[in-house]
């Protein structure tokens, strides 16, 4: 598991070339990230009236997504995927193995490395070196 740092707005690009590079062709990533705040349903909507009514839970199923909405925190209970090969967090509440700070010009890692985004190949040669030793 990979945690990451950023500002917002902060390292956008690099990130999405980050997945896309660790994705590879068959690698599974999964991504986690701690919201402010989520607005996918709307005051007048059913998903919106039931869950203000008193549901603990509500899940919004769509073709292309779900979506868990509780009042709790439920990331204590979730399980991250057994097929997953790569698990990047953003602001995170899970243990990792590695923490990247993400600049404007390069991504530090906890152990001093520092990367330039214009080589960020080389950061997943040395993720992947790094996620063999455990």
């Amino acid at each position: 598991m990979v945690s990451i740092s950023r500002k917002s707005g902060v390292g956008v690009e690099s990130l999405l070339l980050l997945v896309d590079l660790l994705k590879g062709d068959e690698n599974h990533v999964v991504y986690l990230r701690k919201a402010q705040h989520l607005d996918i349903d709307t005051l007048k909507k059913d998903s919106y009236e039931l869950f203000e009514a008193g549901l603990d839970f509500a899940m919004l199923v769509t073709d292309r997504h779900r979506y868990l909405k509780s009042k709790e925190d439920v990331s204590k209970y979730l399980s991250i995927p057994s097929g997953a090969r790569w698990v990047i967090q953003e602001d995170g509440f899970y243990p990792s193995d590695m923490h990247l700070v993400f600049s404007l010009e390069s991504i530090f890692c906890g152990d001093g490395k520092k990367f330039s985004l214009d080589s960020l190949s080389d950061l997943v040669d040395w993720l992947e070196l790094f996620n063999k030793k455990d």
